[in-house]
């Protein structure tokens, strides 16, 4: 019962220590995934903002350049160019170029601005001295604009500069006639220098190791939804390339997953492309998972050694209970010895003394089971009824003890069989009873018989042979003489009332009244010896002489005959 209890103890411990293992690590794993996941969603947010603020400066930047290069195609069209040569003479003013060279220094974003003819050749530009001979018309921008409608702007490829070697991506707008035809076109070189510098200031104040911010152009479709196939215009740090899109996980050259952030410009066709690898988004995450790990496995291990020290205590407990029960049981086998002891050092002494009360008591008893089996017998008993000793002893039956005692002329037949109908009668009627048996040859014993509760019986014997002698004699003496053994005065006057009856009911009858003669003189000369003699012959011829129902009797000095 107590190793059932304490593994069942022991089981529920288990299932317990086991659950909250469980509960644990199911709340580790998902505070460390939703922590994981908070911080991808705070930086992704976070990219965005920075996306939206460098596309925002960048369209600034951008339309500043645009602004200045609208003038120019403002002063052709309020002047109403309509030929090559007028837009040649025109722009190739020092009043024009005076006006670049300004335009040009208050906008840092810009390496050079020019007037371009329709060959090719700049007719003014942004720098003190003579334009460069050299021809553009060989630059795609040039060709492309040149074949374009009137009013289209035209965003190149970043190229070396042949003045400064400076990597720049040329803002190209057309400069058309009224009347659609190519005059011209007005470029601005902008140094992509200017926006990587303003991205390394953005990228020294974010935490994230390995961000990097791209400016690519792309192809813009009708719908306004970009198509992201451009070209890389401007990043930091170089050369890393980035993938344009909206925010998502994405693999790069390296092999590194990055999450990236894209907000295009809203009037050019380009956008900014902010990525951040995941390893140093999560690099936060790591310390903190790695901390709630840390601690859950503390609490583990917290957990399992409470456990482990129930576990102990637990055993410790049912060894000590097992101890103090086996000490229990020491104890209660010791006191049951010692009590056994006692009882049999008890039973010993009631038996000594049931066997001296046996041995010493004046009755005889006998004790018989329900199959009328001797159980205790008295070995005086055995002497009275003439049985060996050895053939007295418990098992032999009651019938059995009949027939010997018989069979050992210690009992006569008419005996035997009136013992055994009275014992038969008494068993029948299951109660106490006493019954007096006069034997054949001249004893009388009293027999108490008493049933018992699991179907035997006892009886005691008690010979009253000398008792009833002993009767007899007091009955004999209350009614004689003591010396003569006539009957004494009291009888005589029973027997008298009795004869006067009978003489009313008209009975004849006499009385007879005898006086010894002189007998004083014999006792004063003889003595009373001889007086007591003479009296008892008297008594001796008056019995011899007198036959019932006339007894003799004695009063006082003188006996009479009724």
């Amino acid at each position: 019962m107590a190793s059932s209890q304490v593994r069942s103890a022991t089981l529920r411990l288990f299932a317990s220590q086991t659950t909250i293992a469980l509960l644990v690590a199911i709340v580790t794993a998902i505070l460390v995934v939703q922590a994981r996941r908070h911080m991808l969603k705070d930086a992704t947010q976070q990219l965005q903002n920075i996306s939206l603020i460098l596309a925002e400066q960048a369209e600034r930047s951008f339309e500043a350049v645009d602004l200045v290069q609208t003038t120019f195609m403002e002063v052709t069209k309020s002047n109403a160019i309509t030929t090559p040569a007028a837009f040649a003479g025109l722009m190739g003013t020092k009043d024009i170029g005076g006006k670049l060279i300004a335009h040009c220094s208050s906008l840092p974003q810009l390496d050079a601005m020019a007037l371009v003819d329709i060959n090719g050749y700049a007719v003014n530009w942004s720098d003190v001295g003579p334009a460069p001979p050299a021809s553009i018309a060989d630059r795609s921008f040039f060709k492309a604009l040149k074949a374009l409608p009137a009013g289209a702007v035209f965003i190149s490829e970043p190229f070396m500069t042949r003045r400064s070697h400076a990597l720049v991506v040329v803002v190209a707008h057309r400069i058309s006639a009224p009347n659609g035809d190519f005059l011209g076109l007005v470029f601005a070189g902008v140094r992509t220098s200017y926006f990587e510098t303003l991205y390394r200031s953005v990228v020294e104040n974010v935490d994230s190791a390995g961000t990097t911010i791209s400016l690519v152009r792309a192809e813009m479709s009708q719908g306004g939804t970009g198509q992201d196939g451009g070209n890389l215009l401007a990043q930091y740090p170089r050369p890393a390339a980035a993938h344009a899109g909206h925010a998502a996980h994405s693999e790069n050259r390296d092999g590194a997953r990055r999450v990236v952030a894209t907000h295009h410009l809203e009037h050019y066709p380009m956008a900014i492309t902010v990525a951040v690898p995941v390893r140093s988004i999560l690099a936060p995450w790591r310390k903190q998972a790695g901390f709630l790990i840390g601690a859950a496995l503390l609490v583990e291990f917290v957990v399992v050694a409470g456990g482990l020290l129930v576990l102990r205590q637990m055993r410790d407990q049912r060894l000590l209970n097992e101890a103090r029960a086996a000490r229990m049981e020491a104890e209660a086998a010791l006191a049951l010895g010692q009590e056994r002891e006692r009882a049999a050092r008890e039973r010993s002494v009631q038996t000594m003394r049931f066997g001296a009360a046996l041995a010493n008591m004046s009755q005889t008893l006998i004790m018989f089971d329900a199959h009328d089996r001797l159980v205790v017998g008295q070995e005086r008993l055995a002497l009275r009824l003439g049985l060996p000793q050895e053939m007295f002893s418990g098992g032999i039956s009651f019938a059995d003890i009949v027939a010997f005692s018989t069979a050992a002329s210690f009992l006569h037949s008419q005996d035997a069989n009136a013992i055994l109908n009275t014992i038969a009668r008494l068993r029948a009627e299951s109660r106490r009873a006493t019954h007096i048996h006069d034997f054949i040859d001249g004893r009388r014993f009293s027999f108490n018989f008493v049933p018992m509760e699991d179907g035997g019986w006892l009886v005691t014997l008690e010979d009253i042979t000398e008792q009833r002698l002993a009767q007899a004699r007091i009955a004999h003496m209350a009614h004689h003489d003591s010396l003569t053994g006539l009957a004494n005065r009291v009888q005589l006057h029973d027997r008298l009332q009795d004869t006067m009856a009978l003489a009313r009911r008209g009975m004849p009858c006499a009385v007879l009244m005898l006086d010894l003669d002189h007998f004083k003189a014999v006792n004063d000369t003889l003595g009373h010896p001889a007086g007591d003699a003479l009296l008892r012959a008297v008594a001796q011829r008056l019995r011899d002489h007198t036959a019932p129902p006339g007894p003799a009797a004695q009063a006082g000095s003188a006996a009479a005959k009724p």
